[in-house]
């Protein structure tokens, strides 16, 4: 992703979904993600948004859920069997994930208050991939709310 932004810098603005798994547990990969933060911070255009694991875990604490909350339970109240076919039919998730009584709300309320490895000033914080999970994506309704106020 870095190589790409340095070969062809974006005129208009950039946002960067990724899971942090692989940057948890690869020490090389952890250094590349480390140097497109610094690149990142030093633009007001590009924006980073993480997950750890995966996407999945921030989509399921779109529910507020008494039992366990975990990936099989998401897809199941998705309507789908396993991540394979939740991942082969994902057109209008969002509306999906309302339909079922989910809001982004409960998300963000659950993230605000975990460490993530890099917060809205891209600031690292290598400690919080202790966590089991986390998600700056918090950070993406503020965001957008900011430029759609430009």
């Amino acid at each position: 992703m870095l190589y790409k932004i340095e070969k062809a810098p974006y005129i208009d603005k950039l946002i960067i979904v990724m899971d942090l798994d692989r940057a948890k547990s690869d020490i090389s990969e952890l250094k590349i993600l480390e140097k497109l933060i610094k690149h990142i911070k030093k633009s007001k255009d590009i924006h980073l948004f993480l997950t750890l694991d995966d996407f999945e875990d921030w989509l399921r604490f779109h529910f507020v859920d008494n039992s366990k909350n975990n990936k099989t339970n998401f897809y199941k109240k998705l309507g789908y069997s396993d991540s394979k076919n939740f991942k082969s039919s994902t057109n209008d998730l969002y509306s999906q994930i309302l339909n079922k009584g989910g809001c982004i709300e409960n998300a963000e309320k659950y993230f605000c208050n975990i460490a993530v490895f890099c917060n809205d000033q891209c600031e690292i914080d290598k400690n919080s991939l202790n966590n089991l999970t986390q998600s700056n994506l918090y950070y993406f309704r503020k965001l957008l709310e900011q430029y759609n106020g430009i």
